[in-house]
């Protein structure tokens, strides 16, 4: 007799009752009645991944709430296990994030960080992240028709720190702050360069402040507190342009605060004057071109003058008239000295002034006598810059009186060319 086997499962064993083994392949889905098997009849970890095939099972094959997050292990699932679009926003519950637009993630995470007045609070708990703004105060921002203002705080472009209203961060590379653009797209605006504050026209700087206060007009390089500077073919003016009723124009020179000379135009005509505080007029000239002084003028180098010198004093006896008296001419610079002097026994020594020596030429003196009474005549014995000797003709010894002239050639200017070629400044001749 046959000894006794086990019983094995085989194809038409369908409801054995037990079996030890199954062979691969023996039982297949179509031959297991629906509901036939269910989980409280599979032992725990009986079956593994590696024992079933993929694609077996599919969602449709899973209840919903089948398989809860503890009967899935940490890394069981990675994201080349999920299909695309497997997973969905109504997949996940709850919702924690509906849609961030414009938010990518190319094989990394997505940080979210905090910045002013915002503050992010993530809750693992109840899987959501809370972002909210602190800004306890009105709207930064403020709109009122088609105007957007901001009423409080301080605006920074270019920096994160503004310390005014509306601040421009350092940037070497593009020292033009504001630009302004014409129609013709010509540049006008102002731009920041180390240690320079530059305005611009025609995108070309045309004014410009230094940091030590110096203004340049025309310059970049003022090196006063006012430089003005043309270019080749420009004029270079500073016009004064006062309108309506006739006022002070003019320039002010103060010192401490305190007015110390005025050069401007007169507030009552058309003269342009300079005066000191608010005394009289020291110097006039007229719009005809006459020229007045008040007080003493020197003239450190020549005097040329297309008119006659001279000088003028109030008329004694009529306050309408004065007396114009004009000054000798000649063709060299002239010094002279004269007196009145008396023969003692026939002969006069009589020493010149100390300041015509200094001044007359060694040899260019000349000397006239005019006897003042009846006698033979005089002459010159000996003349020089310090002293003449006068005799009496004919071996007189009379005490006669007399005049006597000295002249001399100034000092230094013993050379002076009368003819001369004109000066391409020279003012015109009235008389031309």
């Amino acid at each position: 007799m046959t000894p006794r086997q086990p019983l094995t499962s085989v194809g038409y064993a369908f409801r054995a009752k037990e079996a030890d083994s199954v062979k691969d392949g023996a039982a297949s889905t179509q031959v297991i009645a629906n509901d036939a098997i269910t989980t409280d009849k599979i032992a725990d970890d009986a079956i593994s991944g590696d024992k079933i095939a993929p694609a077996t099972i599919t969602s449709s094959n899973i209840a919903n709430g089948a398989v809860g997050s503890s009967q899935i292990s940490d890394g069981s699932i990675a994201t080349q296990d999920l299909t695309d679009d497997a997973v969905t926003v109504d997949k996940i519950s709850p919702t924690i994030i509906s849609s961030i637009d414009g938010v990518t993630n190319d094989g990394g995470n997505v940080d979210l960080i905090e910045g002013p007045n915002v503050t992010i609070t993530p809750d693992d708990s109840a899987n959501t992240i809370t972002i909210a703004s602190t800004w306890a105060g009105q709207s930064i921002w403020s709109e009122s028709g088609g105007n957007v203002y901001r009423s409080l705080g301080n605006v920074g472009i270019g920096t994160t720190n503004p310390q005014a209203k509306l601040s421009f961060g350092a940037d070497p590379f593009t020292p033009r702050k504001i630009a302004l653009w014409d129609e013709v797209n010509n540049f006008y605006g102002l731009g920041i360069f180390p240690g320079q504050l530059t305005f611009l026209t025609n995108d070309t700087g045309k004014m410009s402040i230094l940091d030590n206060g110096n203004v340049g007009i025309g310059t970049s390089f003022p090196n006063s507190k006012l430089t003005v500077e043309g270019k080749s073919g420009d004029y270079t003016l500073i016009n004064i342009n006062q309108q309506g009723a006739p006022m002070w124009a003019g320039l002010r020179l103060d010192r401490s605060g305190t007015e110390k000379w005025f050069i401007g135009m007169s507030q009552v005509n058309d003269n342009l004057i300079f005066r000191r505080s608010a005394s009289s007029d020291d110097m006039v000239i007229d719009y005809s071109g006459n020229v007045g002084f008040a007080g003493d003028v020197g003239i450190y180098g020549n005097l040329t003058v297309f008119g006659f010198k001279g000088f003028a004093q109030p008329h004694p006896d009529d306050p309408s008239k004065q007396i114009v008296y004009v000054c000798l001419e000649g063709g060299e610079s002239g010094v002279y000295v004269r007196g009145t002097s008396e023969l003692k026994n026939g002969r006069i020594e009589i020493d010149l002034p100390e300041h015509f020596s200094l001044v007359a030429g060694e040899d260019s003196l000349t000397v006239q006598v005019t006897p003042l009474g009846d006698c033979p005549g005089l002459f010159v014995q000996e003349k020089t810059p310090n002293r003449i000797i006068i005799r009496e003709s004919q071996g007189g010894k009379s005490s006669i009186r007399f005049d006597y002239l000295v002249m001399g050639i100034r000092r230094g200017f013993e050379n002076h060319k009368v003819i001369q070629e004109k000066a391409q400044h020279q003012a015109k001749y009235r008389h031309d």
